[in-house]
């Protein structure tokens, strides 16, 4: 809507992260120039950290659009994998087929790429994106990969990128000699005012205006300073200032527009019910928002109406929740995990009033025997395990890696497409699993992309599925084809819904809010738990009268590219 109303060729302040918008200030040529120099000099590992919205995302998309042809680059995103599992994402961004292997399979069949295009005058580059991910134990066998890759100058040149969390992991103890292999390392710092200002007017000219025509000074003023130098936040914050104006048909937005746009904001991060830990001392306040909003994890999240107001639903019921119901936290949450497991082992923590009872000597060994009885069991089957596995199972002990931990969510990387493995049962699409598969492997093979909005209609049409990243070999999934039609919820006059799309940062509704088709229609928001870590929002529109209607707006959603649905209409990122 705004969009229009200030005359620009496309949305100025939008949140996905858009190379073409690539603002540098002072330093940052100098940054993209060391890690260009890092990558051809084949320096082996390099460390990029920022805050939450500080542009890691889009200087990787920049940097990838300037890459030489002769560098191979397998991009990672959301690494909440295992080692074993991480080496299959890389083998199958590289285009190297792999199913059912050892990791030592893998790192053989890995080490044979590189020396190929070794050969060949090329290189290998792996970027893993959100690299705070990365679990300790993924890190120490990255270590002895690199031990194990071609001698000489590095083969395989490692990208990590990643929040200031990122840091302190590498700086720990426990993975001091993978630190030692950190050629490169360096930080995006937050914008200074003026260059607040320089980041504001710059994307405005780069849609036809200036900030001069769009802002006044005070506006630019207030939100460069609540915003302190984050891009992110800015792009937010402006974002919310232009719909305002739009709403009061004002030719300039005012420091007053500017702070409703900051005061939504605010709405929307003291309403997450389950609060994360505060952040260490020194913080930006602007850094602050932008994580809460970016990382909350809540049972319940915003709905945005026609008139930008917002409210909280619960997702069972649908009732609206008022702002001072508290959910359980997280602490608490781990507390009764913990207690459970303690519990099966034998200790139990004592009631009220409990621990000053008088005990006999009987009890008093009773109980110390039964935990040191379970234990012993446990030792003992760990015995006949590790007997069993050398035995029958000596691939398992080729590998002097670290062992493998347990998956936890889906990773949202692109795999090849396989179309051999496209199978149909009683005309309805369905995938056989195999060994090695994820949902982001089925979601590869069956829409040839993968985002949040293909792997939740898998696992709704799959109810079945328990484990994101374990799926029973030889099952049969029904994978439902994308048509206009399946993006509509609800029956009856005046009660349908659009599904607009399923995403891991509810901060992208805000990018629906200004569509004119969408005009006095109610987006809401309805959290879509994945993992115990992880929350997905759900987002739909509506009501509609009747099903054209609803269908004329999908098609215009489509036009413009806004739907995650159908990718190859969407604009390059």
């Amino acid at each position: 809507m705004y969009k229009e109303f200030y005359g620009f060729s496309e949305d100025p302040f939008n949140l996905t992260p858009d190379p073409g918008f690539l603002f540098s200030p002072s330093g940052y040529e100098a940054l993209r120039f060391s890690i260009e120099s890092g990558i051809q000099e084949r320096k082996g590992v390099m460390v990029i950290t920022g805050e939450v919205g500080t542009g890691k995302t889009t200087l990787i998309n920049a940097l990838l659009k300037e890459l030489d042809e002769k560098i191979k680059t397998a991009f990672i995103f959301n690494p909440k994998l295992t080692f074993k599992e991480l080496l299959k994402t890389v083998l199958w961004e590289l285009k190297i087929p792999v199913a059912g292997e050892s990791t030592s399979s893998l790192i053989k069949k890995l080490n044979q790429f590189l020396t190929e295009r070794m050969a060949e005058g090329e290189n290998v580059l792996v970027i893993i994106d959100e690299a705070q991910n990365l679990a300790g134990k993924v890190l120490k066998n990255l270590h002895q990969l690199y031990q194990r890759v071609p001698p000489g100058v590095y083969s395989l040149q490692t990208l990590l990128v990643g929040q200031v969390e990122l840091e302190t992991k590498l700086n720990s103890e426990e993975l001091r000699p993978f630190r030692d292999l950190v050629a490169l390392q360096k930080q995006i710092r937050l914008l200074s005012v003026q260059e607040s200002k320089q980041y504001i007017d710059h994307r405005l000219r780069l849609v036809g205006s200036c900030s001069s025509k769009v802002f006044t000074p005070e506006a630019v003023e207030v939100i460069c300073e609540y915003a302190k130098g984050i891009p992110r936040v800015i792009n937010l914050i402006c974002d919310g200032a232009l719909f305002a104006g739009y709403e009061a048909s004002a030719p300039l937005v005012d420091a007053q527009m500017a702070r409703k746009a900051i005061a939504e904001n605010e709405i929307t991060v003291e309403k997450n019910p389950f609060p994360r830990k505060k952040a260490a001392s020194g913080r930006r306040k602007g850094a602050e928002k932008a994580r809460a909003e970016e990382k909350g994890d809540s049972i319940a999240g915003p709905i945005i109406s026609g008139n930008g107001s917002l409210t909280e639903k619960d997702k069972i019921t649908g009732k609206e929740i008022p702002g001072e119901k508290k959910g359980v936290t997280q602490k608490e949450t781990s507390i009764g995990a913990k207690a459970g497991v303690m519990e099966s082992l034998g200790f139990r923590e004592e009631e009220a009033g409990g621990r000053g009872a008088p005990r006999s000597q009987e009890e008093i060994g009773s109980r110390r025997a039964w935990p040191l009885l379970r234990v012993a069991i446990l030792a003992l089957l760990l015995g006949f395990l590790a007997v069993f596995y050398s035995l029958y199972r000596p691939d398992i002990l080729v590998s002097p890696l670290l062992p493998e931990e347990e998956p936890t969510i889906p990773s949202l990387d692109q795999r090849p497409i396989d179309e051999e493995e496209k199978r149909s049962v009683e005309g309805k699409k369905t995938l056989k699993v195999e060994e090695g598969w994820n949902l982001s492997i089925l979601s590869k093979i069956s829409y040839g992309s993968v985002n949040p909005s293909f792997i939740d209609l898998i696992l709704e049409a799959n109810p079945q599925i328990t484990d994101l990243n374990r799926l029973q070999v030889g099952n049969s999934l029904e994978i439902p084809e994308i048509s206009e039609k399946l993006l509509l919820r609800g029956a009856g006059h005046g009660n349908l819904k659009i599904h607009l799309g399923t995403f891991a940062d509810r901060d992208q509704a805000r990018g629906f809010r200004d569509v004119p088709v969408l005009q006095g229609k109610t987006l809401e928001m309805v959290p879509r738990k994945v993992s115990s870590r992880e929350t997905w929002y759900q987002l739909f529109a509506g009501p509609f009268e009747n099903e054209e209607e609803a269908l004329e707006s999908i098609q215009a959603l489509k036009q413009r590219g806004l739907l995650p649905f159908f990718p190859s209409l969407r604009k390059t990122s």
